[in-house]
């Protein structure tokens, strides 16, 4: 009987492949086994759902963004930035999923060639560039939102040349961040003895590394995702909790019952938001911060793989709805499209009935 120990699985798939019987002993990859690059069926139907909710609902909330007349440039560019962001993580996960059904089957003949080659990077560097564009862009709404309610008379609103340059410094600064890691020539961001590269670690090329010894570059995951995503999640909820307390006691002060119902309204909004900040950026923080002083224990990979897979890209789905399609002034203007569409409608129906009208008229005064 052939044993054989190694320290990839795809050369365990390739020896109990060409040799029935054999032995072969290798440590369990995070996602992906010999057959299939994510072995979870149920991960991946939550992947192709992401990608329609992701890519259809980031790119309806841009067009009503860019055709809608909006008074306020400064909110409306913000948003068209997250829309577009969000909508690279769907970009992101339609080219993993392509890959996965590519490769269905035999998976361990394309692993090596797939994590080391340059579409798994570029892959890996759309991620990375959307998910930190993300949490810039929703801390800018934050911030823009909080000047408006709560300091409204104290400073200066951000102006539109300063959002602009904001913009273009993030999705610059975002982009050197995602880039550096995969074109810099440096061991830190390379394994010599798998040979793989930072965003190879792993099938879905998502560089969420977690702290150990052998981790490639876990210090900069660690900067990346845990120290300035947490930092922003923070922000955004002390900002939103400040923005609550500000029209509550604004709304309480002036005793009018609508201003009551407004302010309910923008409640239940801001604690949307505040929920979903919660749910997707704060545990990712915890889980690289308990990771780090080993308070944690992932030995199954089990939360590497719904961190990765869930966490991450379901929060560039929600967004949309957060911002756009659950606002007041979207339903207004469905409402003000659709009563355009039903007038003209009923506008064609009397144009084409006119005809008729006049001849039976005339039939009648002959008679």
């Amino acid at each position: 009987m052939l044993f054989r120990k190694t320290d990839r699985f795809t050369d365990c798939c390739f020896v109990e492949n060409l040799k029935p019987g054999a032995t072969c002993e290798a440590p369990a990859d995070k996602i992906a086994n010999c057959e299939r690059m994510i072995k979870f069926a149920e991960l991946r139907y939550l992947m192709w759902f992401l990608v329609v909710l992701t890519v259809g609902g980031n790119v309806f909330a841009l067009l009503m963004r860019l055709v809608k007349d909006d008074t306020n440039r400064v909110q409306n560019m913000f948003i068209c930035s997250l829309s577009f962001s969000d909508m690279l993580m769907g970009v992101y996960l339609a080219g993993i999923i392509n890959q996965e059904i590519t490769t269905r089957g035999e998976y361990y003949k394309h692993d090596f060639y797939w994590r080391t080659g340059s579409l798994c990077k570029v892959f890996g560097i759309i991620s990375v560039i959307s998910s930190e564009v993300s949490v810039f862009t929703l801390v800018f709404i934050a911030y823009d939102r909080f000047l408006h309610i709560v300091r409204a008379l104290e400073f200066k609103k951000i102006g539109y040349r300063t959002a602009v340059f904001l913009l273009v410094v993030t999705w610059f600064g975002c982009t050197a961040i995602a880039v550096i890691p995969a074109t810099v020539d440096s061991t830190y961001f390379y394994d010599e003895t798998l040979r793989q590269g930072f965003y190879g670690t792993n099938a879905i090329c998502m560089p969420l590394q977690l702290p150990g010894e052998n981790t490639i570059a876990w210090e900069y995951c660690l900067a990346v995702f845990g120290a300035m995503n947490f930092i922003g999640a923070m922000y955004l909820i002390v900002a939103y909790c400040q923005m609550f307390y500000s029209s509550y006691t604004s709304a309480k002060n002036s005793k009018n019952s609508a201003r009551l119902g407004v302010h309910t309204t923008m409640a239940k909004r801001f604690a949307a938001v505040v929920f979903t900040d919660v749910c997707c950026w704060v545990p990712i923080a915890m889980l690289l911060l308990l990771s780090l002083v080993r308070a944690i224990n992932d030995s199954g990979n089990e939360l590497y793989m719904w961190f990765s897979i869930c966490v991450i890209p379901i929060n560039s789905a929600i967004n949309p709805i957060l911002y756009t399609l659950s606002t007041p002034l979207f339903w207004q203007k469905v409402k003000e499209t659709i009563k355009k569409l039903l007038f003209c409608i009923s506008k064609d129906n009397v144009a084409t009935d006119k005809p008729e009208l006049i001849g039976k008229m005339n039939r009648e005064k002959k008679t």
